[in-house]
């Protein structure tokens, strides 16, 4: 998790906001898909720094409050308009 929370950290200091993610877990030496994730999509009106603040928020949240360890986060960052 704290991985991913650097990673986030790397992005927003950027300004890369984040679409989402995925969550896996390591299974006889394999990843395999965790059955989470989350998504942020920008709002109708809403700024590009508003929906990077937001998405940044929420990806934070989601990451931090994930009820099991030993997972891994595949965040997918918002590239170009």
């Amino acid at each position: 998790m704290d991985q991913a929370l650097g990673v986030l950290d790397s992005l927003y200091a950027i300004k890369v906001s984040i679409f989402g993610g995925d969550v896996y877990r390591q299974e006889n030496g394999e990843l395999v898909f965790d059955y989470g994730g989350w998504y942020s999509e920008p709002q109708p009106g809403e700024s590009s720094d508003a929906f990077l603040d937001r998405s940044f928020r929420e990806t934070r949240e989601y990451i931090s409050s994930y009820p099991l360890g030993g997972r891994y986060f595949v965040i997918v960052p918002r590239i170009g308009d």
